[in-house]
Formats: structure tokens, sequence, C-alpha cells
């Protein structure tokens, strides 16, 4: 699909996460400033690293109930907007998420 002269990495991630929600995030300018990851297949392993977490998945089923989304919303598209909103905001993941694939 990234062929498609019309399709670059954003809008063909778009497409993707809105077919799968469950398996593929969005990945954006504040994505890939958050991870560090200049193109978007740079991105998967600090994915993966951070679902590896209990406390994390449990948090974001947490935030899931109280924004008060049912279970329709995959936890890696909760975690993809928090991460996208802190990026828009000026925060950043914090460092041990972006190298938790080396832990892997």
């Amino acid at each position: 699909m990234r062929k498609v002269r019309t399709f670059g990495p954003v809008r063909t991630s778009k497409l993707l996460a809105r077919k799968r929600p469950h398996l593929v995030p969005i990945y954006d300018e504040h994505i890939r400033t958050q991870f560090g990851a200049p193109h978007s297949g740079d991105q998967w392993s600090a994915w993966a690293g951070m679902f590896a977490d209990p406390t994390l998945v449990q948090h974001l089923a947490a935030l899931r109930r109280s924004a008060g989304v049912d279970g329709s919303v995959s936890l890696l598209r909760v975690l993809d907007v928090v991460v996208w909103m802190e990026g828009k905001h000026g925060s950043s993941v914090p460092e041990s998420a972006r190298t938790a694939h080396a832990e892997l």
C-alpha cells in the first residue's frame, strides 16, 4: 500500500489501525517523537515492550473503564491515544519505555 504515492506512513497506519485496532497503532509525528522512532517500523519494539508490563496493561484497562469506553476499544488504542496526547502537549515517553525492547 505504501507504494501508492498518496499513502505515506501516517495515512497507511491510520487505515491499518482502523481495520485492525487490536493489532496496529497509529504512527504520526507525535508517536515518532515520543518513541524516537524515525521510521514507522522502528516503533514496534517499544509497543511490544510496554505490553509486556502487566501493571501497565492493568492501568490501561482502568483508564478505559474510567473513560466510560467499552472493550471494543483496544488497549493498544488507549495507549496510542495516551502517547499521542503526551506528545502533542510536549511531554515524552520515559527512556525506559522507549528502550523496553532491549529487555525482551
